[in-house]
């Protein structure tokens, strides 16, 4: 039961990966998808910031499309 939660995990990830780089060679719809994958995410967190909840969102998803396009350079 726990290799096939690992499996699925790494399935996840690999996808997410895969949008990504797609991304990163200007595809806009794998950006889009990444974004809504992260949306709920993203509405959770802005809940923390001390700034309006709207202006927080935009925030956090900019800053999510800047690191999609910047290249790991580590």
């Amino acid at each position: 039961m726990e290799k096939e939660s690992i499996q699925k995990h790494t399935g996840k990830s690999e996808h997410v990966l895969t949008l990504i780089r797609q991304a990163r060679k200007g595809d806009k719809q794998a950006i889009e998808r990444v974004l809504q994958m992260f949306d709920s995410d993203i509405r959770y967190l802005a809940q923390f910031i001390k700034m309006p909840r709207e202006d927080a969102i935009q925030e956090l998803t900019t800053e999510l499309i800047a690191m999609i396009r910047r290249e790991i350079t580590e």
